[in-house]
């Protein structure tokens, strides 16, 4: 385990603290009577902080840094131009005097991880070190070899191959680069998995709108428009019925079903036995490519168990349901859906749009909105 107290307290290093601010004042009021704390470092701040003086990083011997501030990887940089090396003479400050722990996978991984860092057990056990999801590792090459060399514990979502981003990203290759010793747990990957219950969605690159995209277009809405439906006939065909065959989402629920059987023979952690039980009373997925919160939930604490941990209640954490979508009466009669869905996008913050508790009337009219901006948009791009 690498941790400061081995290398900076047996070594005589001096420990510095790198972050002025929340961070870094719970690990300060967390160690305070544990570490001998030499001074802080931050970029912006200056004077004293809990006491302590704010100096300027600069090039030092026989120093040690924890680095408390939720931008690690912006200072792992810095650190290493500085002529720093990781591990050896600087950590996240989530590591410190724990066994190192990496999940990997897509944006699933936060959620999961995010209610094992609330075990007190586990977290007492493990840190994990904020390694990058697969969509961001290409700006994190030949950089996290030394990482999973370290790695303790490592969580994955069994990539696949033939993902996306390369090969070289998948499950299989990423997993030679750990030692031996350490434990590999594979949980679920449904991500992009639930067309059975949102078959209007559509994800494709056309529809993107700048970097951040606040709705997912609906293939019936875009049609709808275009044929001049109003407004009210479209809430009526979403929320009343009449656009698919039970047939179509039957079909699209059993795909569902026997896809995920085949993938389970490739996880450590199944879901489809609960998938199958709570279906019709709670909602499994928020939009097409990703789980509630709730979901998240229950694979954490299906993943403690695994490591026989003993069972801890949690409060929801919001962090799935920013794009959350209304599920068609269609497929609710087909499939025998019982929940209900009065409000949606519950939890409340995207990157650029607060939304709080939106209803089915405030959706389909901004949906309705957006669509027709995507519309003219194409239409403006293509003449």
């Amino acid at each position: 385990m690498v941790t400061a107290d081995r290398i900076g307290e047996r070594m005589k290093k001096d420990i510095i603290i790198f972050g002025a601010g929340k961070i870094g004042e719970k690990f300060i009021y967390q160690y305070f009577d544990k570490v001998d704390i030499d001074c802080i470092w931050d970029n912006k701040k200056e004077g004293e902080f809990l006491g302590y003086q704010i100096k300027k990083p600069s090039a030092r011997k026989n120093c040690f840094i924890i680095v408390a501030t939720g931008f690690y990887m912006e200072i792992r940089e810095q650190l290493i131009c500085m002529g720093y090396r990781e591990f050896d003479d600087f950590i996240p400050y989530e590591i410190f005097r724990k066994k190192i722990a990496v999940t990997y996978g897509n944006c699933h991984m936060a959620a999961v991880q995010a209610y094992l860092e609330r075990h007190k057990a586990f977290s007492l056990e493990y840190g994990f070190y904020p390694f990058p999801p697969i969509y961001e590792i290409k700006n994190f090459k030949d950089d996290y070899y030394g990482i999973l060399r370290r790695c303790e514990l490592f969580i994955h979502q069994s990539v696949r191959k033939n993902n996306v981003y390369g090969e070289e990203y998948s499950s299989e290759s990423i997993l030679r680069h750990l030692n031996k010793k350490c434990e590999v747990i594979a949980i679920p990957n449904l991500y992009g998995r639930s067309k059975y219950l949102f078959p209007q969605l559509i994800t494709g690159k056309d529809w993107q709108v700048g970097s951040f995209c606040p709705y997912f277009i609906d293939r019936n809405v875009d049609l709808w428009i275009k044929e001049g439906r109003r407004l009210e006939e479209i809430k009526d065909f979403i929320f009343i019925g009449g656009v698919y065959k039970k047939k179509e989402i039957i079909d699209l629920w059993e795909h569902f079903v026997q896809e995920i059987e085949i993938r389970e023979q490739e996880w450590n952690i199944r879901i489809l036995d609960y998938i199958l039980s709570n279906q019709r009373k709670k909602k499994i997925f928020c939009d097409i490519n990703h789980i509630t919160s709730e979901t998240a939930h229950e694979i954490a604490n299906r993943l403690l168990s695994h490591m026989n941990y003993e069972k801890q209640d949690f409060f929801e954490i919001p962090m799935m349901d920013d794009l959350e979508v209304f599920v068609y009466a269609d497929v609710k009669e087909a499939l025998g859906l019982k929940f209900e869905e009065r409000r949606i996008r519950k939890w409340g913050k995207t990157n650029c749009l607060q939304i709080c508790e939106m209803n089915e009337d405030a959706y389909i009219e901004q949906l309705y909105q957006f669509t027709k901006f995507c519309i003219n948009l194409k239409n403006v791009k293509e003449y």
